[in-house]
């Protein structure tokens, strides 16, 4: 874990993990396949340990194994202090309760992390904007090898700049 983003989604990840975590537990949290967390864990070799009969798998080692990257493409254009507002990370609570009720819905249905898949189920909205939008940075987003996971978090400030535009 080279730089700020991918130790921030480490620290992310432990803490809704915990230490050890089952692979269910995985499961539910990154949304990740099964099949996929296990052949991670025992290619990798991963520390675990056998709790009430369960396999738990050391989280530091599996994050270490899951070789995260992120977002690294180079904004031309500096942010304008309203541009940084919106894409705030750390402004990632709800404002009002509409924006409550959204976050809750967006945690129940989709989870702490989700896929770019999952959003176009859930909105009905075509892949093409939501990959925009990963790419233009207005979500946070790492990889797991090819594939992007969606911060379901980060959404709100999308979702909130999208609400507050007029037609």
């Amino acid at each position: 874990m080279k730089n700020i983003h991918t130790n921030f989604m480490a620290e992310y990840i432990l803490k809704l993990t915990g230490e050890y975590a089952s692979a269910n537990r995985i499961h539910d949290v990154l949304n990740l396949s099964l099949s996929y967390t296990y052949t991670l864990v025992n290619n990798n070799k991963v520390r675990n340990r056998v709790k009430n009969g369960r396999t738990e798998y050391n989280m530091e080692d599996f994050i270490k194994n899951l070789e995260l990257s992120y977002n690294n493409n180079v904004i031309d254009n500096p942010l304008t202090k309203e541009d940084f507002e919106i894409n705030n990370f750390h402004n990632w609570e709800a404002r009002n309760d509409i924006e409550k009720y959204l976050e809750k819905l967006l945690l129940d249905e989709l989870g702490q992390f989700t896929s770019i898949k999952d959003l176009v189920e859930m909105f009905k909205v075509s892949k093409t904007i939501w990959y925009e939008a990963l790419e233009e940075g207005k979500i946070m987003y790492f990889n797991i090898s090819s594939r992007k996971i969606v911060v379901t978090r980060s959404l709100l400030p999308f979702l909130r700049e999208a609400m507050s535009e007029q037609y």
